[in-house]
């Protein structure tokens, strides 16, 4: 049953079967604008299985979770390796930089400002 207002909601179940009535301990109910973030988002397995062998990945359902451990290796796929080099090492780099120098004292010379 939809809710006037958003809130938190006090609600008794009384369940019968046949001439026997149960009542249930009472329980509370959180009432919101329903999101569209949480339309569908249950498990559904059998895209996961297939996403899982498209990738060279496993499926794990709870029942294998405890073999998730044991599956787990080392893999060095997707490191970046970061290497430095010094600027001597590098002599287009070099030459660069006294090209701009050498520039930047012709313009110099050129206009007087020695």
């Amino acid at each position: 049953m939809p809710t006037a207002e958003p809130g938190r909601y006090h609600v008794d179940v009384l369940a019968t079967a046949g001439t026997d009535s149960v009542q249930s301990l009472p329980a509370f109910v959180d009432a919101g604008e329903t999101n569209v973030e949480f339309f569908g988002a249950e498990r559904r397995r059998e895209p996961l299985r297939r996403i899982a062998a498209e990738t060279g990945g496993r499926y794990y359902d709870l029942a294998d979770a405890a073999d998730l451990p044991d599956d787990i290796v080392y893999s060095a796929r997707g490191i970046t390796r970061t290497e430095r080099l010094d600027l001597w090492d590098m002599p287009a780099v070099f030459v660069l930089l006294l090209g701009l120098l050498g520039a930047e004292w012709l313009a110099r010379r050129s206009r007087g400002l020695a």
